[in-house]
Parts: structure tokens; sequence; C-alpha cells
């Protein structure tokens, strides 16, 4: 909800239940055989692991009533990531909104200034237009990398 008060339209995982969860775990086993030493979180594969690939199958992170879009939260699913959480040693934590939103945005912002960096992309500007009409980056926000120049460098 932290992502969607911001302005977009929905969160990454309700993202990932749309787009299909099997499509990163395909990506993502490709990428260990060729990286085995990559570190990531496994969550998302144990939900792949039991069929949860999203909307089209009915189930993801979230379940979903045939012909419906509405994300219908799933204790089989909190009770997998906290399994998962305890396994490794993970201590949960309260994470404000502000954090949720900071670590999603400064990571666009961040591979947007790669982006510049290479030469991919000309000016900061053509990134925010495709983030704006491509990826639903919130238009009043103006796009990720004005967002970041309005909060600035050391935030």
């Amino acid at each position: 909800k932290a992502v969607e008060k911001f302005g977009f339209a929905m969160g990454p995982f309700r993202m990932g239940d749309l787009a299909g969860n099997d499509i990163g775990w395909a990506i993502r086993k490709r990428r260990y055989t060729e990286k085995p030493d990559m570190k990531y979180s496994k969550t998302a594969d144990l939900l792949c692991e039991k069929g949860r690939f999203g909307q089209k199958t009915g189930a993801g992170w979230y379940d979903y009533v045939p012909g419906k879009r509405d994300a219908i939260p799933n204790a089989e699913v909190v009770k997998m990531i906290e399994d998962h959480r305890a396994a490794q040693g993970i201590t949960p934590r309260k994470i404000s909104d502000e954090e949720i939103v900071q670590r999603l945005v400064y990571a666009l912002v961040n591979e947007a200034a790669h982006i510049l960096e290479e030469g991919i992309a000309s000016r900061a500007s053509d990134i925010d237009m495709v983030y704006l009409m491509g990826y639903g980056f919130p238009i009043y926000r103006g796009g990720p990398m004005l967002y970041a120049d309005q909060v600035g460098l050391f935030n």
C-alpha cells in the first residue's frame, strides 16, 4: 500500500502477479546457472515452486477470483514468508511506508543514473518520460529523475 499512496497503481508484488511470477523465476534460474555465487532472496522461488505464478493461475503473492483483479491476501503465503525468514535467521522489523518508497524509488533513480552514465539516454528528462508514459511512475511526481532532484542527492 505504501507505493500506492505514493502514486503507483500497484506495488511490486501485485505487479509480479500481473506479469507472471514464473517469468522472473525463469530468469533467476538461468542467471543462477551462469553465476552460481549470485545472491538473491529465494522467497519468490519458493512461491513459484508452489505453482503460484500470479493472476493467470489465480494465485501468486495474492489470491485472485476468476474474472477479477482484486488482490486477496493468502495466509499460506504469509506463513511461507515467515518460515523462510526464520530459516534464514532474519529478525523482522517494522518498515515505514517512507522507507519502502525510498527503497523502491531510489533503486529506480540509481538505475536511471547508470543509464545516463552509460550514454543509453541523453537526458534525465528522457528517462522521466519513459517512466511516466511507459511504466506508470506517478505523473504528478514528474518522473524518478525530477523526484530525485527535488529530494536531493543526500536522501
